[in-house]
């Protein structure tokens, strides 16, 4: 089948003006959204030998992506500990995470540019076994050549809102060609299922959102017991993801607890950390103590502002309850699933609608509460605080509900992808 003329003018360009990447790269280097060290990696080339034997390649594009494709590579490795992996993404922060938590025989990269060029290199180099995207990562060139070199190509919690299909829907014909070039597709929602089953003629794949699955954790760092120490016995929550407006809702609910707890410390850990001055002003207008976590001198503060990129996994370790943001007011909601496997009780604000599938079974299994105001999330944090050392009946919920979805997720996607990595083309020795 001849492709679009769209997308046939797209490789054009790529290949054509391709060279305008280095002067954007450049810019974005000086101010600090590329890692100077590494920005030949954007143009296809790698320090780092291909591993011997099958290799599968991972692309998310960043954290929250990235964290979806080590989970998922577990996965795998549990059932085929001879793999390789290499990830790819394109940010700093993404980048950063993955490093933390890479295990035996996996690798980082950052994504190459998309002119054939830079991936033709990038695939010579590497030569995967098998290929994954995951989510919305769609890159004409690199999806191309990947079929044209015959690996087998996956596409995994595939997700498309409202406005992407819209979008999709003026280029069915270009989606067609792109889509169609997958071996498998698995989606991550009913509604991304269908449309994609009407673009490729082929039904997707429903396992289960894939973020069910749990992200390798990274070492704790040096600083979290010396903190831990200085809080021992102090009763403490947590704002995880906090959006501007929500920041008032929990100082509000601080305060019966300050009432009822003297020590108590409520950490809030904003969504953008750059928020922080904004979150002092705010703590400093309803006279509460409070201090920023990059600064010095925490010990009296009755809240402690997170304002530090990847450092959720401490937070949590250090709360007696969370409260997972973006979930009140015009929110669309955060993924809870990093707070549940805390084992702490997780509260959330009604306007979940980004992971409504989630938070539905988790409120049907009592795992979660909605809550809605400031005097319904103090009571709520006022109940756990009071039974410090009893596992609550919510946490236990939520564990046997979790345990249960990532197995029937894992067995929906491990064994077509190893069927897939199986049928590809050989390794490389």
């Amino acid at each position: 089948m001849k492709a679009p003329f769209s997308l046939r003018l797209y490789v054009l360009l790529s290949k054509l003006f391709g060279w305008l990447y280095h002067p954007v790269l450049t810019l974005r280097k000086w101010r600090g959204k590329e890692d100077a060290a590494r920005v030949r990696e954007r143009f296809g080339h790698s320090e780092i030998e291909r591993p011997k034997g099958s290799l599968i390649w991972i692309h998310g594009a960043s954290v929250g992506e990235s964290g979806l494709g080590l989970a998922l590579a577990h996965q795998i490795a549990l059932q085929r500990p001879d793999i390789s992996f290499l990830f790819t993404s394109g940010t700093i922060s993404s980048a950063k995470m993955i490093a933390a938590r890479l295990g035996q025989n996996q690798f980082h990269q950052y994504l190459p540019v998309d002119t054939p060029r830079s991936i033709n290199r990038f695939l010579a180099h590497w030569q995967p076994n098998l290929a994954i995207l995951l989510e919305s990562e769609i890159w004409p060139n690199l999806i191309l050549q990947t079929k044209e070199k015959d690996i087998p190509l996956a596409l995994i919690n595939a997700r498309m809102n409202e406005r992407s299909r819209g979008n999709w829907s003026k280029r069915i014909d270009t989606g067609r060609a792109l889509f169609g070039q997958f071996n498998w597709i698995s989606a991550a929602d009913q509604a991304s299922a269908d449309f994609l089953s009407q673009v490729t003629g082929q039904v997707p794949t429903l396992p289960g959102n894939l973020k069910m699955l749990p992200v390798p954790i990274a070492p704790q760092p040096a600083w979290l017991n010396e903190l831990r120490q200085s809080l021992a016995g102090r009763p403490i929550w947590l704002g995880a993801s906090t959006h501007e407006g929500e920041d008032k809702i929990l100082m509000q609910a601080h305060a019966p607890v300050l009432q009822e707890h003297k020590d108590a410390l409520l950490i809030i850990a904003p969504r953008h950390p750059e928020r922080a001055k904004a979150i002092g002003r705010l703590a400093g207008g309803r006279n509460l103590s409070h201090s920023t976590w990059s600064k010095t001198g925490h010990a009296n503060a009755s809240i402690l502002i997170a304002d530090t990129i990847g450092d959720m996994e401490s937070w949590l370790d250090l709360a007696d309850i969370v409260f997972v943001g973006g979930s009140l007011g015009n929110g669309k909601g955060h993924n809870p699933l990093e707070a549940i496997r805390a084992r702490i009780p997780v509260l959330s604000g009604p306007q979940v609608i980004s992971f409504a599938e989630i938070y539905n079974a988790l409120e049907h299994a009592g795992a979660v509460q909605l809550l809605n105001t400031a005097p319904e999330i103090a009571k709520a944090v006022l109940t756990r605080l009071g039974q410090p050392d009893i596992t609550p009946a919510q946490v236990q919920a939520a564990t046997g509900w979790l345990n249960q979805a990532e197995s029937e997720i894992a067995d929906g996607v491990v064994g077509p992808l190893l069927s897939l990595l199986q049928g590809g083309h050989h390794a490389a020795s």
